[in-house]
């Protein structure tokens, strides 16, 4: 049922009369949400009720209804040609365990979100990148929104969330978070967003407010090594591996204890985890205080 108020008066051929009926952008995406309604003449139709309209008597005569068993087919009908266009798109991270950069987009109509080819995504900080400017591209993300709208959701893949928080100098705040297509999104009538437009910058910027947790560690008293991962992407330069403490139980009024050497240093790192070489001295504390000696 429409919604639309605004009617302009126009002359026909002869003594035809003839009124139209903008659409309002509301009416317009809840026909095309429909894929069977409005597509082409013959799935377009109306029904009228006797209150629609009077004539100019002073009777003011109701129309005759136009019911669902008579509902008039369009005379003339013209194809939506249009391409939609990304109006704004907000970016937040998850309150998940493993946090993940959740997208909104916003468009200028009722988009097919299987048109939506996530690995067609780069995250970029500048309108304009060059070779040397920070790029992440999307390598798995799931959309959220289960049916066609002009507003869709999707969520980026934690593996990649990760590679981006890597980059300090791309999407840590509204001025270096921006976003590419190479692949625009369709409407229902099959219009491709231009790729050359689908650069914008973000209308709503909510940062990674979570403090990081601890997921695992690993130890191999062989190789002499300990491995701690982590829910998301650190920043290693500044790890202090004096304040890594291990512990023989989980028994706070009995466990025996040992604090890591500063000068513990650093095999490996990858993001969310770093790989640490133990000192002799630690590795035979460790063994004297009969630390690590099992996996319980």
């Amino acid at each position: 049922r429409l919604t639309s108020t605004e009617w302009t008066r126009r002359e026909g051929n002869g003594d035809d009369i003839i009124q139209v009926l903008q659409l309002t952008t509301e009416d317009l995406n809840t026909l095309k949400v429909h894929e069977k309604l409005a597509m082409s003449a013959s799935s377009t139709h109306i029904k009228l009720d006797a209150a629609f309209v009077t004539d100019t008597s002073l009777a003011a005569n109701a129309i005759h209804a136009v019911l669902d068993c008579s509902a008039i087919r369009a005379h003339q009908y013209g194809e939506d040609l249009v391409a939609p266009r990304l109006l704004a798109f907000d970016v937040a991270f998850t309150n998940d365990t493993l946090p993940r950069l959740h997208f909104v987009f916003r468009m200028t109509e009722v988009i097919n979100i299987s048109s939506i080819v996530v690995e067609e995504m780069y995250m970029v900080n500048t309108t304009n990148p060059g070779a040397d400017e920070p790029t992440v591209q999307v390598t798995n993300a799931t959309v959220i929104s289960s049916a066609n709208s002009d507003s869709v959701s999707v969520v980026v893949s934690h593996s990649d969330t990760l590679r981006a928080q890597a980059l300090t100098s791309l999407y840590t705040s509204p001025e270096n978070t921006k976003l590419r297509f190479r692949q625009g999104f369709a409407d229902m009538n099959g219009n491709v967003q231009p790729v050359d437009e689908a650069v914008l910058n973000v209308t709503l910027f909510s940062d990674d407010a979570q403090r990081p947790e601890l997921i695992y560690f690993d130890v191999n008293m062989n190789a002499e090594t300990i491995q701690l991962v982590f829910t998301e992407t650190m920043n290693f330069d500044l790890f202090n591996s004096s304040e890594v403490v291990l512990v023989d139980s989980q028994n706070e009024s009995s466990f025996k204890e040992l604090r890591l050497s500063e000068s513990t240093s650093t095999l490996d790192v990858d993001f969310d985890r770093i790989e640490l070489r133990l000192i002799t001295t630690d590795v035979i504390a460790l063994k004297k205080n009969e630390i690590c000696i099992q996996q319980n």
